[in-house]
């Protein structure tokens, strides 16, 4: 710890402690760190455990390799907790009668954190329901599973439960005959209208009567037309598929990263990218106004979208790059803990 350090630290209690109103801080600050640092003792190296502590210690381990290798991390960083740590752990590994009341103490946990003296009721008083305090524990708790930081707590599971809220498109299943019938028995002037309803749809992430997605796996979609549509009219559907499947692979990139524990790397990306977006559904939000004009054909639409679809494509790329590199990572890290 650096003189810098101890003067900040001792300036902050100072001030916490509200004697700033009656006396100088600043002198005051400089008087008690200079006397903390002359009293301080200065951390010795010299002296370790016995080397029959961290064999014993290491031989009880499941993964002893592992185990030596972060002893000695921590030694390097010179953290002092580490000797007193391993000398409380052999001491408890010697003792039977405590490691036997230890595994005993083991089924008095739930989902792996002790209970409380307050359910146990070992203060002598009766016990009292759970309240705000016991739920703002149970939500800090999900928060360190999940990685999150203190004060910030984890969103709840029912916003991956709840498929309905992605923006998305939502997989359910699709029954072999739909209740509007085949379009092809349609007129190709109302076959154009319903395909302009479809695609609308499909922009947003929301799959359409006759134009509507087959899931691939976890992060890949295909995209299909009513196969009794007019020639000419599915040709120009398959045209603006690719903006369905773009649009897809960036709201799902977004989605996965709005979670705290993905970094604030991921977090301004995902911003950047749900920025971008807003201007995306301006531009649906327009087509469909001409629609409802009746002013929009499948070849205007065609020729509204070509200049964002290059734009898409490299946005759906990059997302595409980083969900891959992710994901060999993940599977990387099972390979080794394996």
């Amino acid at each position: 710890m650096t003189e810098y350090t101890v003067h900040h630290l001792v300036s902050e209690l100072v001030h916490s402690l509200g004697f700033t109103d009656k006396i100088n801080e600043g002198a005051l600050c400089e008087e008690y760190s200079e006397i903390l640092n002359k009293s301080r003792t200065p951390y010795v190296t010299s002296k370790s455990l016995p080397v029959s502590y961290i064999k014993k210690l290491s031989e009880a381990s499941p993964y002893p390799e592992e185990f030596l290798r972060k002893y000695e991390e921590l030694k390097t960083k010179q953290i002092r907790e580490v000797d007193p740590l391993l000398t409380l752990l052999y001491k408890i590994q010697c003792d039977e009668k405590l490691k036997n009341l230890l595994v005993k103490d083991e089924p008095n946990k739930i989902n792996g954190y002790p209970l409380s003296n307050e359910k146990l009721n070992l203060s002598g008083k009766d016990s009292q329901p759970p309240g705000k305090d016991v739920q703002k524990q149970e939500k800090d708790e999900k928060s360190k599973k999940r990685n999150v930081p203190q004060g910030i707590y984890a969103l709840p599971l029912w916003v991956n439960q709840r498929k309905s809220l992605s923006w998305d498109f939502k997989q359910e299943p699709r029954s072999d005959f739909i209740h509007c019938g085949p379009i092809g028995v349609l007129p190709p002037n109302v076959q154009e209208s319903r395909l302009i309803d479809d695609i609308l749809f499909c922009l947003v992430g929301i799959d359409g009567d006759y134009v509507y997605s087959k899931k691939l796996d976890e992060h890949e979609k295909l995209f299909l037309v009513d196969d009794t549509t007019n020639v000419a009219l599915k040709l120009l559907v398959q045209n603006m598929m690719p903006m369905f499947s773009h649009y897809s692979t960036i709201m799902s990139f977004v989605e996965r990263n709005i979670h705290y524990e993905q970094g604030l790397v991921n977090h301004a990306l995902s911003a950047a990218m749900r920025t971008f977006l807003k201007d995306y559904f301006v531009l649906v939000s327009q087509l469909e106004n001409q629609h409802l004009q009746h002013n929009l054909t499948l070849q205007k639409l065609w020729f509204y979208l070509q200049p964002s679809l290059t734009t898409m494509e490299t946005i759906a790329n990059i997302a595409s790059i980083l969900t891959k590199v992710w994901n060999f990572c993940i599977f990387s890290m099972k390979v080794f803990k394996s």
